[in-house]
């Protein structure tokens, strides 16, 4: 729980305040109480930390489609999230670039095992295992600190 709030504090810095932020920070915590994520989430919340306005699943998806982080990933709203498809929106989010077989493939498995060298993803889970909501606040926070620091 002590996590939890720190990582909401952490991302009231990314993230600036206005009216409509709120009602994300509202999301986020009741996130983090989630055992498992869906790509709906990850969606949402790569549309928060790169403070764009977010609309329904399908218009932010399409924005996400235009900056390349959800380009051919074939997931619905509800499906569940498992660390290859975060990993791979992660690694197209940061432009990762140090892994080869990544850069030959584009596949959520060697995007994985880039964001483990990163220090994105904990080592211990396998790229099928699905992502709780603490574990996708976690991750977004640590992308949104490694793309602040790239700036």
């Amino acid at each position: 729980m002590k996590m939890r709030v720190l990582l909401v504090i952490f991302l009231l810095f990314l993230v600036p305040l206005q009216a409509q932020n709120v009602g994300s920070l509202n999301y986020i915590n009741e996130l983090g109480d989630r055992e498992a994520a869906t790509y709906g989430d990850a969606v949402k919340f790569f549309m928060m930390i790169q403070n764009r306005d977010q609309g329904s699943f399908q218009g932010n998806l399409a924005a996400l489609n235009r900056s390349g982080i959800t380009r051919g990933i074939r997931s619905g709203e509800t499906s569940l999230l498992d660390r290859g498809t975060l990993s791979l929106m992660a690694a197209r989010y940061l432009d990762l670039k140090d892994s080869l077989f990544y850069l030959i493939t584009g596949s959520g498995r060697y995007a994985f095992r880039a964001c483990i060298e990163e220090g994105l993803m904990d080592s211990e889970a396998g790229e099928w295992d699905v992502v709780s909501g603490e574990e996708l606040i976690e991750t977004m926070a640590k992308v949104a600190e490694k793309k602040e620091a790239v700036k």
